[in-house]
Order: structure tokens, then sequence, then C-alpha cells
């Protein structure tokens, strides 16, 4: 690295330890002070970057399919990057959004994604094979929207505070939009890094020219996402939340102890946080083992809940090693499709503080209760099937076999004409009519190969079975007619 670059990294690296912005800020204008003199000095003889400098992607050269390498020399304005880079995708210079693809290992040392006006919907993709390190910081939709997609890996540099923020800080204040980042993690994908937060937004409502950040999400699709000190899920509309969606066997990881990461010197970890935020997770497979959890109201706003949204299924558990924190929680289990009666640990914590959770609004409480065993630090749930009524199933006699099939049509000609009370006598359904006919007959076929699983979504035989079921009911009737009168 030439002398100017190293010195202007040495004071960009001193103020990426520094958690003061006007010192980040003022090491950063001394660095590039400095290089200006320095590059005068030595002639600026190396076409390396310098340290800090800013690179635009610029969408100049396509591959063979269409898609625009980070890997590819031309697309870039200002140098390739590098690991003292500061990298934009989606600036002013871009004059649209870009769609950028990296093939292989790369780094930088910040980056913004879609920052600036007309880059709505810029796209990054991390193939299966490659990976993106980020040394310092990254922001994903810092003023626009757009989608990031980890099929491969993307890390905060080993050992360092590297924060990556999915929507924010800015917003869109030209546009009076919020900014709204959409990452999607692949089966085969990994994001891990120091920590995460969603929808942050560094301004506050009364500042001038305000952006919001709304609608941001995770999604882990079977991949592994990694917040080493913690994720925040926060919001400046808590009608449009952000969302962590944990589908199939994700695996998602908070480190529980500060020596996994950085011994003595690891500051106090964070936890994971749900301020107006939605947490889904989908079905029984997903691997959580956390910190710490808290799920809190909106902390910006009177309204917005923290929503944790079960759906499959499946219940997975969330494995908390310290403590969990219900302030002001809602369960949601309207997207559950059990099999039958369990109880199943939604949560199993070192202990609860608070214990401020309720069910979403519409909940049949007659299927779904739920307890909390602080002595086990446990959430249970408990789901009770509605009871099973499949008035047609009426064979064995006494003791239906809980299917409406052959036997209960044998059961039901059996009894055919019959009168009074009988128990082939199911229609209509509710109100006998007192007399097994041909009603009786159609209300079973109507319910033919039905079970208590199905009894809500009936199965109509097809035009020529019904055919053929009541040509043999006719025949059948009409022998045991002839054996009556001439038997």
């Amino acid at each position: 690295m030439r002398f100017d670059a190293a010195i202007q990294g040495l004071y960009c690296s001193l103020a990426a330890l520094s958690s003061h912005a006007k010192l980040r800020t003022s090491l950063c204008a001394k660095a590039s002070l400095i290089f200006f003199i320095a590059a005068i000095v030595l002639g600026g003889l190396s076409a390396e970057p310098a340290a800090g400098q800013y690179m635009h992607f610029e969408m100049k050269t396509a591959d063979a399919n269409g898609d625009y390498l980070w890997e590819e020399p031309k697309n870039w304005l200002g140098g390739q990057p590098y690991y003292w880079a500061f990298v934009e995708l989606g600036n002013e210079a871009s004059m649209g959004p870009v769609h950028v693809v990296i093939t292989s290992d790369a780094e930088c040392f910040d980056m913004e994604l879609a920052e600036a006006p007309l880059t709505e919907s810029t796209t990054l993709r991390i193939r299966s094979d490659a990976s993106l390190t980020i040394n310092w910081r990254a922001v994903f939709s810092k003023d626009r929207e757009s989608w990031l997609y980890v099929d491969g890996g993307l890390y905060g540099a080993a050992g360092e505070q590297v924060i990556m923020i999915a929507g924010g800080p800015w917003g869109r204040p030209d546009l009076g939009l919020p900014s709204k980042s959409h990452i999607i993690v692949g089966p085969n994908g990994e994001m891990k890094t120091w920590f995460i937060g969603l929808n942050k937004t560094a301004r506050q409502p009364e500042t001038p020219g305000y952006g919001s950040a709304t609608g941001s999400e995770i999604v882990v699709n079977g991949g592994k996402l990694v917040a080493e000190a913690g994720l925040r899920v926060s919001t400046t509309d808590p009608a449009d939340p952000g969302r962590l969606v944990l589908r199939g066997s994700a695996v998602f990881e908070q480190y529980t102890t500060p020596g996994n990461a950085y011994g003595a010197n690891m500051p106090q970890l964070r936890g994971v946080e749900f301020w107006a935020g939605i947490w889904e997770i989908d079905g029984g497979d997903a691997n959580i083992h956390v910190r710490d959890i808290y799920l809190h109201g909106n902390k910006h706003f009177a309204e917005g809940q923290a929503l944790l949204k079960l759906t499959g299924d499946g219940v997975s558990t969330i494995h908390v090693a310290a403590t969990a924190d219900l302030a002001d929680a809602t369960l949601d289990v309207s997207g559950l499709d059990l099999a039958g009666p369990d109880t199943f640990t939604v949560i199993d914590a070192g202990s609860f503080i608070g214990t401020n959770i309720r069910f979403a609004e519409g909940t049949d409480l007659d299927q779904w209760s739920f307890e909390i065993d602080r002595p086990r630090g446990e959430l249970l749930l408990t789901y009770t099937p509605p009871p099973c009524d499949l008035v047609a199933d009426i064979a064995p006699a006494g003791d239906p076999d809980g299917i409406v099939d052959g036997a209960d049509l044998g059961a039901l000609l059996a009894r055919w004409k019959d009168t009074g009370v009988s128990v082939a006598d199911i229609a209509p359904v509710g109100n006998p009519d007192g007399i097994v006919d041909g009603a009786d007959l159609g209300a079973l076929l109507a319910r033919w190969k039905d079970t208590c699983d199905t009894v809500a979504s009936p199965v109509i035989p097809e035009p020529a079975t019904l055919a053929m079921f009541a040509f043999g009911a006719v025949a059948l009737l009409s022998r045991r007619g002839e054996q009556k009168n001439y038997g």
C-alpha cells in the first residue's frame, strides 16, 4: 500500500474504533488532508485507490448472463474495492438503480446500498460460492428500497464490531418516502456480523429533513443468521414494522457469553429486541439460540406492538440463555396448522422479567391457551383441536371409525326407508326428517372420504362415482324389494 494510503487508513481505522460521530468525521477529514499533501509529495505514482476513497459501481459491462459483476474493473468508478474502500452501490452518479453480482470473495471497509435519488430497486446478489466481508459498517437501503440476496456468505470482519443496518438511517426526505431493505438469506447462505439493526434512523422527527425507515426485513430461508452482540427491530411507522422471518431449518444465533467473541473486552451484549416488529417463525425445524430477548411495544409511538408470529405445521423453541422480557408482546397462532392436540415450548429461558403477553385478536381461546412457567423459564403453548362430529360416519355402529366410506354407505342402505329415530337419518343435517331416503344418501355421498381433518372441506365424488353408487344403491334396494314381495 502507498505511504499516503497507509496514513489515511490508520486515521480511518482509529475513526472506526470511535463511537463518537464527530470524532469519526474529524479523524477521516484529517486523513483526507494528509492524503492530499502526501499525494502531492509522492506524485501520485500508484494506481491503487487511497484508503477511505469512495468507489461507485456504474454497470458498464455485463457478462454473458447479463450480470454486472463486482469483479469487473470496468464497472467501477474510482477503482475496484479492497480492504479500506468505501463503496456505494447506487448513488448520485448512478442516475438509476444498479444490479450487482458477487461471484468470488470480496471485501470493503464501508458499504452503502441505494443511497440516493433514482436508485430505487437496486439489488446485490452474493452467489453461493462467493462472499462479501465488511470491515467497518454497512447500510443496506440507506435512502431507497433495495434487495440483497445472500446465497453465499455476508460477513462482518472477524473480531471487529461491524454493524449492519437494514433500512436507514436517513430515509428519503426528498420523496417523503421511507427507506426499506429486503435481505433474503438462501438455504445455503450465511449472514454473520457483530450487530444488526432493522429500520434504524439516526434522525428525530423534529429534525429538518427527517427521513424514515419502515418495513425492512430479513428472511432466512433455511440458511444461517448470526448477530453476535444482538439484533434490534424498530420502525418509524408502527403500521409498517420490520420483520425477522425464520423458515424451514433456519439457524439464528446470538453469542450467549462475552467470551464467545471478544473476551474481557466484549461490550455488554444487547440481546434480541423487537420494538413494534414482527418475529415470524415458520415450522418446527428452526434452530434458535440467543442470550436475551426483549419484546416491547413501539418506543417512539403509543401504538405498535412486538408480534411473535408462529406459522406452519410445527413450533420451534426459542432457546434463551439468560432472560426473556415480554414487556408488551402479542402471540399470533393464526398461521399454525397442527395435526393434533399437543403442548409446545415456545420459549425456554433462564428466567422471565416481564410477562405481558396476549393472543392476537380473533384467536379461538377454546383451541389455544398458553402458560408461563416461571420456575422452569418456559412459555408453553397448548393446542386443543375442535371436536370431530362426522354426521355421516355411522359405522361401525356405536364406534365410528373416523372416515366416511363404504361401511357407512352399507349401514345406510341397510336402513333404507326406516322411519322414526335412526342413526342413518342424517338429513337435513341438524334436523332429520324421520325417514332414511335419498336425502340421507346424498348427504353421505357429499361427505365421501371425509375425516376429522377434512370435515371443513367436503370431498365431492366425481359424477361417474356418484352414478356408480346410485346405480348400486338402486339395484340393492330393488333386490330388497323383490325379496320382501316374493320371499
